[in-house]
């Protein structure tokens, strides 16, 4: 009979060995992983608001260099413009929103400011050209699985119509060819946002635009480089208006 208990003792024992052996297993079960996430999910909606910041030609009059460099390095900034607009957005996904805006400038160039040692110096001239932009514009949003930022970077692109009128002065009077006030233009730039609490939306932005015409500083000469442009440095201030 002693046997006989010995062994019910030996086989109850033997069968918890596995439940010693891996105690995690039965009392601390594997964590299951939860799924990461790509990225953010961007809120889409309608925003409004208010663009401010400086305004630069890029035309005959003017320059920084002998002869003309590209975009932004030829700019004169002794005789930056202002430029205030204001624009709508509508963001349909989160990659893509279209956007409208309305804006005045005043873009600027002058010979003075050009070196010493170029043609340009001695030939006197100055602009001031008072400019009345709309534009409409789609903007694409580097998308959330590459941004892990708190803010929204994006490129933009679109058509636009101006109206200009520029003023030309100088020691030698100069009698521009006849050109048309209003002029298409594609603007083309960058920029970035960030929405706050209470969904106030403060960005930058940097926009060029390509012009159809040579008449933005009412000079065009044989010596010419091409079409005459213009960019924007602008702050904005806005509201966002979420789904």
């Amino acid at each position: 009979m002693k046997k006989f208990f010995l062994l019910i003792a030996l086989f109850i024992a033997g069968g918890q060995l596995p439940a010693q052996n891996y105690p995690d297993r039965a009392h601390n079960p594997r964590p299951v992983r939860e799924k990461t996430q790509p990225g953010k999910v961007l809120a889409t909606g309608l925003d409004i608001g208010l663009n401010i910041g400086t305004a630069h030609s890029l035309a005959d009059i003017g320059g920084t260099r002998n002869s003309a460099r590209i975009l932004f390095l030829d700019a004169q900034w002794q005789a930056t413009g202002m430029n205030l607009g204001l624009y709508a957005r509508y963001r349909f996904s989160p990659i893509f929103a279209f956007a409208a805006e309305i804006s005045h400038a005043t873009i600027k160039g002058a010979d003075k400011y050009s070196p010493s040692t170029s043609s340009r110096y001695n030939r006197g001239y100055s602009f001031e050209n008072n400019i009345y932009e709309f534009a409409v514009k789609g903007e694409f949003y580097l998308p959330a699985r590459y941004n892990h930022l708190p803010v929204d970077f994006f490129a933009f692109a679109g058509l636009g119509l101006i109206s200009h009128n520029p003023v030309l002065t100088g020691a030698v009077a100069y009698q521009p060819d006849p050109f048309n006030k209003l002029q298409p233009v594609i603007p083309l730039g960058i920029g970035v946002h960030h929405t706050f609490a209470g969904n106030l939306r403060l960005g930058y932005r940097l926009g060029w635009r390509k012009t159809f015409t040579d008449h933005l500083d009412a000079l065009s000469t044989q010596n010419s480089n091409g079409n005459d442009s213009y960019f924007f440095n602008s702050l904005s201030v806005g509201y966002f208006f979420s789904k």
